[in-house]
């Protein structure tokens, strides 16, 4: 290099933020020090070995510790007089300042903008597109109908194994395309996202937006009371997993909807069955379509004489 120095290792936190000591490369750097590994750190400037005075001091203290001479670039005489120590320091302090001065008026502008309905930033929900050149929410034309077709299957309902096996057998897209991808974590993340109301995120609450709603409220709430009535609904009669091995792989051959379970008893005897009972695309389920189960027979319960 220009300063005839070797340079025996490189150090670099790619990525990562200098507010903090905990990043891979420092802490390495910090290791190869304590270990007598190093004799020399050269640095461009002071703010990229770490920013906070605080930690700065920290950091000097144990090349301090282990004789480490710091060389930094843009300052050849950092350290070696009480000046240009009081320099460096008012220079990272003011530059500090600065940083925390930028970081609060970005957290008031993005307050202002919610309280106006605007979004600030994340990713955009499934079932919505942006504006060109804007970030507000639009309803996606194809994506927009699969949000309102689960809303209103969940808000009759229907539970979302159900839906998903509805997604999935119709071949509903996803946010990328994908057709068959559907899994009931993201159905139920879908159907627990006040966004569709048009409403936007505000920390552990939400705000009106100026985006165009989804789904209507009362589709909304009677979605939510179906899923929190199976939260808190007690457990009743294990159903035999061996009963029903086609649930979810047996359609109805009218509509190709996913056909349901159904039982009835008659004494002993139980009739298993399989149904369209299906409400999805906002179609009645067929007339009289079912395929019978062969017969489980039960022992009798008689009463023991004595």
């Amino acid at each position: 290099m220009s300063l005839g120095l070797p340079v025996h290792d490189h150090f670099a936190d790619e990525g990562e933020s200098s507010e903090t000591l905990d990043r891979p490369a420092m802490q390495e750097l910090i290791n190869a020090v304590q270990e007598g590994l190093i004799e020399r750190v050269i640095v461009y400037k002071v703010d990229r070995l770490i920013k906070p005075l605080a930690m700065l001091a920290e950091l000097l203290a144990i090349f301090e510790q282990h004789e480490i001479k710091l060389l930094v670039v843009t300052d050849p005489n950092f350290g070696q007089s009480a000046a240009s120590r009081l320099a460096s320091n008012i220079v990272a302090a003011a530059s500090e300042f600065q940083q925390d001065l930028t970081r609060d008026r970005l957290a008031e502008m993005r307050t202002a903008l919610k309280r106006h309905g605007k979004r600030v930033a994340g990713q955009i929900p499934f079932g919505y597109t942006t504006e060109s050149g804007s970030s507000r929410l639009v309803p996606h034309p194809e994506h927009a109908v699969v949000i309102r077709d689960m809303f209103a299957l969940a808000a009759c309902g229907a539970t979302p194994n159900y839906i998903v096996a509805i997604a999935n057998h119709s071949g509903w897209p996803d946010r990328y395309g994908n057709k068959e991808r559907w899994t009931t974590t993201r159905v139920m993340k879908l159907l627990s996202n006040r966004t569709y109301l048009g409403e936007i995120p505000n920390g552990d609450s939400t705000l009106p937006g100026e985006h165009a709603p989804i789904v209507k409220q009362d589709v909304f709430d009677r979605a939510q009371q179906h899923i929190v009535e199976r939260r808190t609904r007690k457990p009743g009669r294990r159903e035999n997993p061996h009963e029903f091995l086609l649930r979810g792989i047996l359609v109805c051959g009218l509509c190709e909807r996913p056909m349901s379970s159904s039982y009835s008893h008659h004494r002993n005897i139980r009739y298993l069955y399989y149904r369209c009972r299906s409400q999805a695309g906002g179609r009645p389920p067929c007339a009289n379509v079912s395929v019978k189960r062969p017969v489980v027979r039960f022992p009798s319960r008689r009463l023991a004489r004595g």
